[in-house]
């Protein structure tokens, strides 16, 4: 019995050291357990040699991430400078934007905000720096919206890629009869989406550009935008173009009294030449206060009235004192408008006289070996006075009558000087007031009553007057007209 005891007794000891023994293993274990777990912190020295891996390789992910997003960066800030506030604006720069550009921008920034949620997990992401992207990615998308703006506005869907009708750019040598801009303006029309800069510098500055200005442009002439750039410079101020202007009106000749059509042209010539000075005031390159200056300036409206022939300046003089100006000293917008009506005044009065009741007196029909069929405006000269018309008869009829001035391939060829293209496709006419185009156009070209060329309607009374669509029939003169035995004016003429 007391062996049994003992046994028992030392089966007891031995359970409780191989106990023991196995709490003080599952101590050490919870031990080494907890001090893997803990993270290091600043203030202490010790980090083990695991530790230090992971936390190098989230570091170097971190930068890695951050890189990827620089590089995306110097690209959005690349494809959007902004570029789109010069003026005037090459259309072809924004056709590039909205097709290659914006497309770009848009994966940039896809890729950028996938990459900033990444890189917002890192514990070492910068807060400064993510907000200076998200502003970064608003100014993107913004820019795109402007492009997308300025794509429509100017209606570059609707451009063809083929080059455009370059004959009414013609040759600029200053702003006499069309202004930098007016030319600009062509040029870009003419090129619309077609060629790069160097193929459109080329070819306004071999055919559109006069020998002098050829002269000072030699070191520009192979970038579009510089030549632009240039002619703005040299010829784009108000005083420039004010002065070219007026020059040009000095040299022209003054009409006789008598002669009703001169009276009409030359007047019709100056209220075109003063809307083109007031249409400046459009043009963002412009300074609008040096315009309206230089316009009512004294020196301006004191050449302006030197222009006039003797009787209408004697009318402008009577008109200053009416209106109690003084116009020893014409100065002001108030003087610039009585000067612009008198030449309204003139106009519309010598229009008015382009075509006086018969004479009842037959008339000495003149020697000519041309069909007797005229057109309106033989009818209108031939009528102006019996004494002097027999002696100096009129040639706008009998110039292009019964000749083919114009492509064989066009119907209704475009009437102004130069220009070989249908008239529905020249944007400078319709862009003319009816005034304008009577200026512009050479006469006796077309019938102003079907516009067909008048080798194709000869007779004096239009011979498709039955074809003409009504709405564009000017019922006003249409009494006039029959009682002449001719057809309605066209009312793009009227």
């Amino acid at each position: 019995m007391r062996e049994e005891v003992r046994e028992l007794r030392q089966t007891v000891t031995s359970s409780k050291h191989a106990t023991e023994g196995l709490h003080n293993i599952v101590v050490d274990l919870s031990e080494q357990i907890a001090n893997n777990s803990v993270l290091i912190s600043p203030d202490s020295g010790f980090i083990s040699p695991r530790d230090s891996r992971v936390v190098e390789n989230n570091s170097r992910e971190c930068g890695i991430v951050r890189k990827g997003i620089e590089r995306l960066e110097k690209q959005i800030r690349q494809l959007t400078q902004d570029i789109m506030d010069t003026e005037p604006v090459d259309i072809s720069l924004i056709k590039k934007c909205k097709t290659v550009d914006v497309p770009c921008v848009h994966a940039a920034v896809g890729n950028i905000q996938k990459a900033l949620q990444k890189y917002v997990t890192f514990s070492e992401m910068d807060v400064g720096y993510c907000d200076y992207i998200n502003d970064l990615l608003d100014t993107a998308e913004n820019w795109c919206l402007k492009i997308e703006d300025l794509y429509n506005r100017a209606e570059i869907h609707s451009i063809n890629t083929s080059k455009g009708d370059t004959a009414d750019v013609g040759i600029f040598s200053d702003n006499a009869k069309v202004t930098v801009y007016e030319f600009l303006e062509s040029a870009e029309l003419a090129y619309l989406g077609w060629g790069n800069s160097v193929q459109k510098a080329n070819r306004l500055y071999n055919r559109h550009l006069s020998e002098e200005i050829k002269g000072k442009l030699i070191d520009k002439s192979d970038s579009y935008s510089e030549m632009k750039k240039w002619l703005i410079q040299q010829y784009g101020g108000a005083s420039r173009i004010i002065n070219d202007i007026i020059n040009d009106l000095s040299l022209r000749p003054k009409p006789n009294a008598n002669d009703s059509n001169a009276k009409f042209t030359f007047y019709a010539y100056i209220s075109g030449a003063l809307q083109r000075l007031e249409r400046l005031s459009k043009v963002n390159c412009i300074d609008k206060v040096e315009l309206e200056s230089c316009l009512c300036s004294r020196a301006t409206l004191s050449s302006l009235s030197l222009v006039l022939p003797s009787k209408t300046y004697m009318k402008w003089i009577s008109e200053m004192t009416r209106n109690n100006l003084d116009y020893k000293n014409p100065a002001g917008s108030a003087a610039y408008k009585v000067f612009k009506n008198l030449c309204i005044v003139e106009r519309n009065t010598s229009e008015g006289s382009r075509i006086p009741e018969k004479p009842s007196s037959p008339k000495t029909k003149p020697r000519s070996p041309k069909p007797k069929p005229k057109s309106v405006y033989k009818i209108q000269e031939k009528n102006e006075s019996c004494s002097y018309d027999e002696q100096q008869p009129s040639t706008f009829a009998t110039t292009f009558h019964n000749q083919q001035w114009y492509p064989p391939n066009l119907k209704f060829p475009c009437p102004i000087g130069n220009h070989k293209h249908e008239m529905s496709t020249c944007s400078e006419f319709f862009s003319l007031n009816p005034v304008e185009r009577w200026g512009k156009m050479d006469k006796g070209k077309i019938c102003y009553a079907c516009l067909l060329p008048k080798n194709v309607c000869t007779d004096r009374k239009c011979s498709f007057e039955a074809s003409i669509p009504e709405t564009i029939k000017c019922h006003g003169c249409a009494p006039w007209a029959q009682s002449k035995n001719l057809a309605p004016f066209n009312i793009l003429f009227l």
